[in-house]
């Protein structure tokens, strides 16, 4: 009998082994009615199923723990093709408005160049020397609201001090102060100039002559304009260059591009003697 018994225990060993293969029911012994019981499986990790778990069925269909976990539900994510986002919930870019073009600037006229240079009548109050120059006066002038400046003109050789002082002159108030001879200069006498070699010292100088009922601070204009109401602070070289180079004498007055300079009292005049064109400067 030891063979029979050694054959009985080597088909219980392969039973044992057969339990695990069969959870939850008995595996019989082929030698016999040898029930054994199931062993209870192995609780698998969450999520995922254990190598020996056979996989959950599902409608005919095995998954396994790991598939079933990741297995997409029924339900819709907004957005998805399942499911239409509503139009209200999306954001909504903003819209950049565009600023509108300014329109073109108007082309520049003579006057507008013009009324950039503030021209005032002045009175002059004292005239003196710049010391160490022959040519130059140091002069203090009356303009606007009472407001004095000191003006450093090159009159000396051709205007006696007391045919100036007291006198009514035609300023520039708005130049950027200068520096002459060492003075601080405020502005500049408009004077009308001719040069010529049979001239004495050269050339002819004579101041452009408000009339008499003229006051200082009043504005010179061109004739058939207004004085302009914001003429810059300072007058840059440039523009002061090209104005002047328009100024000239004109039937013994002052003119700009042929247009006559005026004050509220009426129109500047220049000394007889400069002939028609010569500068203004």
């Amino acid at each position: 009998m030891p063979a029979i018994e050694e054959a009985i225990a080597l088909i219980d060993v392969l039973c044992l082994k057969l339990k695990g293969q069969h959870p939850g029911g008995a595996v019989t012994s082929t030698a016999g009615p040898f029930p054994y019981p199931a062993a209870a499986p192995k609780a698998a990790p969450t999520g995922a199923a254990s190598a020996d778990t056979p996989a959950p069925v599902e409608s005919g269909v095995a998954v396994s723990g790991a598939a079933a976990a990741l297995a997409p539900t029924s339900a819709a994510v907004p957005g998805s093709e399942g499911e239409d986002m509503d139009q209200s919930q999306m954001p909504k870019k903003k819209e950049k408005k565009k600023k509108a073009a300014p329109p073109p600037a108007a082309p520049e006229t003579p006057a507008d160049l013009f009324g950039k240079a503030c021209l005032q009548v002045a009175r002059v109050q004292s005239v003196g020397d710049v010391e160490g120059s022959d040519k130059l006066y140091k002069t203090v002038v009356e303009v606007a609201g009472g407001e004095t400046r000191q003006i450093i003109a090159g009159l000396k050789k051709h205007i006696d001090r007391a045919e100036l002082e007291g006198s009514l002159v035609v300023v520039i108030t708005n130049l950027r102060t200068a520096k002459l001879a060492g003075e601080a200069s405020e502005g500049m006498i408009l004077a009308g100039v001719q040069a010529g070699s049979d001239l004495p010292n050269g050339e002819l100088v004579a101041p452009i002559r408000p009339p008499e009922a003229a006051e200082a601070g009043q504005r010179v204009y061109l004739e058939g304009c207004s004085p302009s109401e914001s003429p810059p602070k300072v007058l840059k070289s440039g523009p002061w260059a090209d104005i002047k180079e328009k100024l000239r004498v004109v039937a013994n007055g002052g003119a700009y591009n042929g247009m006559r300079l005026i004050t509220a009292a009426g129109p500047v005049t220049v000394a007889a003697g400069l002939p028609e064109g010569a500068v203004i400067s």
